[in-house]
């Protein structure tokens, strides 16, 4: 049996093409910049997400230190109307509660700030009613405010959300 070398219909002379066009190549590059595009978009929704819930997680923390105050003192820490704003005060920003309802307060220590009374946590009270609010001066980054549900929305202002007593949410 005698082997013969099998030829392309190809025209003599013309070489074998062995790579990509530049068309091919532009492709590739097209369908890479989408998906890191899409991939991109998708990871800064799950950061938003994940520093609004830890905000959020903050919050109801600060919230059951007061109703734990106020169960063992028979009303609310007390700032006489007061805002009292957690990056100027660190943790004496809710009076009483460090060290004898807890060791430290959760605060707000990232983002853009341009004083001490910006992004950051804020509370007020009479002692009989209190307010206690994320503070964003200005206004909510709108992929935090979007997460936010409507029972934290502070109808008051656009530029807080948070947690109050029944009596306090006019404050």
């Amino acid at each position: 049996m005698k082997l013969t070398k099998h030829h392309s219909n190809r025209p003599s002379g013309r070489r074998a093409n062995l790579g990509f066009t530049i068309v091919e190549l532009l492709i590739v590059i097209v369908v890479i910049a989408i998906l890191a595009a899409i991939v991109i978009v998708a990871y800064n929704g799950v950061q938003a997400r994940a520093r609004f819930t830890k905000m959020q997680s903050d919050v109801v923390s600060l919230k059951k230190y007061i109703e734990a105050y106020n169960a063992i003192n028979g009303s609310y820490p007390s700032t006489g109307n007061t805002w009292m704003y957690q990056r100027q005060v660190g943790n004496g920003f809710i009076p009483g509660l460090v060290p004898s309802i807890t060791s430290n307060l959760p605060s707000i220590t990232d983002g853009p700030t341009g004083a001490s009374t910006n992004n950051t946590y804020i509370y007020t009270s009479n002692g009989t009613d209190y307010k206690l609010n994320r503070l964003y001066q200005a206004s909510i980054p709108s992929d935090e405010w979007a997460n936010v549900p409507a029972s934290l929305k502070d109808s008051t202002y656009t530029d807080r959300w948070g947690v109050w007593s029944p009596g306090g949410a006019g404050f």
